[in-house]
């Protein structure tokens, strides 16, 4: 569905599918991913990880038919383990109500779809796709999301500073575009302009 490689059509796909149709985020997150696996709890598991890798493998397929970076990605595996806001806790909508959850703590969405923090999870390489995208699933074709699984063993500033790089030649390509077109125009006007003056020239 294109809708859910839009940040909101990905939120709603969240809220539908994984928290209203009661995944027990409680249970299943109880412990960290990365916590030894001789101190877990046979409830403890990555699901909800995996579904967030798939949408990775997707994007590196197809990078510009996603709105959202993968930097939205890894945001909603830290709160979905560890958060401030009420989206992931309880193990179902019926312990969320009992606890009010949705009175008494925020959305992690209402923080996301601010503007100004939206802003800093935007893809500056979307172009909306309505089509359905086919990815490989050779075995070659998948990427270790070391953005996440080796985030505290490689640094990450370099590929901050690639997207900081192609946000801004986006940006000026938009600019060129929109001084081109202010050109084009102008010589429109001027060709315009030329040919009265040649019409009037002919009729005196």
């Amino acid at each position: 569905n294109p809708d859910c490689r839009t940040v909101r059509g990905l939120q709603a796909l969240i809220e539908r599918e994984w928290i209203q149709a009661g995944h027990p985020f409680a249970s299943r997150h109880r412990y960290s991913c990365y916590t030894p696996n001789q101190t877990r709890n046979k409830t403890s598991g990555a699901t909800f990880v995996l579904f967030l890798d798939c949408i990775y493998q997707l994007y590196t397929q197809f990078p510009c038919s996603f709105e959202f970076s993968t930097q939205l990605l890894i945001l909603l595996f830290e709160h979905s383990h560890f958060s401030q806001y009420g989206t992931f806790l309880c193990d179902s909508e019926r312990e969320r109500n009992e606890l009010n959850v949705h009175t008494r703590t925020t959305s992690l969405w209402s923080y996301l779809n601010r503007p100004d923090v939206l802003q800093t999870f935007l893809n500056p390489l979307y172009e909306p796709n309505a089509n359905v995208i086919w990815p490989s699933v050779a075995p070659i074709s998948l990427e270790l999301w070391s953005d996440l699984y080796l985030r505290w063993v490689i640094d990450q500033r370099s590929s901050v500073t690639v997207m900081s790089q192609i946000q801004e030649l986006v940006t000026r390509e938009k600019e060129l575009r929109t001084q081109a077109l202010k050109l084009r125009k102008q010589a429109m006007e001027l060709g315009q302009e030329v040919s009265n003056l040649m019409k009037s020239g002919n009729d005196t």
